[in-house]
């Protein structure tokens, strides 16, 4: 069962997010050795699907599975089928090892901190590795072919025009600059991959204790709405920006810029979750069910904008202590 659930995630697009949940759930039911033989035949199935399946797939898919969104099929036009079957295998071994690490956290009692340093940092460095050797053993120039995708996309944006939902204006910056967006988008993937990895994390784990609570998985994280990051961190944010900005208008190295851009995007996805929890902590003091569905339904309508209000609200209550935890911490008995 655990096996066809997590393929059907895997496929279904923005559900993608909880393939690791079934596995997570196997091994606390069952141990991880089922769980290991699960996903072993589950990632034998995927790459036997990629290889097999999608050449055909890509000439004519099934209508019968048009709501099947296949990871990698975004690829067609660009990249050759050859990535595209290389391409699906990894993807889904990188949802396994956010399963493995999940699962391996709970049993070790790690901070908040190290926690989803080991669940997002142990994935994207084993599937770094292995890219790294693959490009290696291929000799495939990746980052120029990353960067010749980028720019295909952005082709496709302009050539979709208004139906895009980009004004005209917009439109004729996009084709202005469509060498320098996509040198842009190069050099902030890795913070792109860091925070949709913590992302990832953070949604499963949301679930694992919302649906599983008789497994305790984590449960020494504590309430999560009472995190907050150390406060020294704040000042780690401010000397990461000072440094972007002194190599941009005086330094001009342009890779110590790059190193700062993706440290600041890292960082603000860190004060977004500290602005979460502190929502989520202030939601809890009020009874009506309805107040919390609106306030999370409102921050799925607006999330571009509600995102830069928890930012500054994880940020802030590094000063005014919103939750008045500070205030609870003096009152407690050492």
């Amino acid at each position: 069962m655990a096996v066809g659930l997590s393929v059907l995630l895997y496929g279904s697009g923005l559900f993608v997010l909880w393939a690791p949940l079934p596995w997570v759930y196997l091994g606390a039911l069952r141990g991880w050795r089922p769980a290991i033989v699960g996903m072993g035949i589950a990632l034998a199935g995927v790459g036997f699907f990629y290889h097999q399946l999608v050449p055909v797939w890509l000439e004519s898919p099934p209508p019968f599975l048009s709501w099947f969104t296949l990871p990698g099929l975004g690829l067609q036009g660009y990249f050759s089928v050859a990535v595209i079957e290389l391409f699906g295998p990894l993807y889904f071994s990188y949802y396994l090892l956010i399963a493995l690490c999940l699962y391996g956290t709970h049993r070790v009692p790690f901070s908040i901190e190290r926690t989803f340093a080991v669940i997002v940092g142990l994935p994207l460095g084993s599937i770094a590795l292995l890219v790294a050797f693959l490009v290696v053993a291929f000799n495939f120039p990746l980052l120029t072919e990353l960067k010749g995708y980028f720019l295909f996309v952005l082709d496709k944006i302009i050539a979709l025009g208004g139906s895009a939902g980009l004004k005209s204006s917009e439109l004729l910056f996009v084709k202005a600059q469509r060498e320098t967006i996509a040198i842009h988008l190069l050099q902030i993937l890795p913070a792109g991959l860091v925070v949709a990895t913590l992302f990832t994390a953070w949604a499963n784990l949301v679930l694992l204790r919302w649906w599983f609570p008789r497994f305790a998985l984590l449960k020494h994280l504590g309430n999560l709405s009472r995190w907050r990051p150390i406060d020294t961190w704040i000042w780690v944010a401010l000397g990461t920006g000072a440094v972007y900005f002194l190599d941009y208008y005086l330094l001009q190295t342009e890779w110590l810029r790059v190193v700062a851009a993706n440290g600041l995007l890292v960082l603000a996805a860190v004060y977004f979750f500290h602005g979460l929890a502190i929502l989520s902590f202030l939601l809890q003091k009020r009874p009506s069910p309805f107040l919390r569905l609106l306030a999370y339904g409102l921050l799925l309508l607006f999330f571009q904008i509600v995102s830069l209000f928890l930012i500054a609200l994880g940020v802030f209550d590094i000063w005014l202590d919103f939750r008045k935890l500070n205030k609870v911490a003096r009152k407690e008995p050492h």
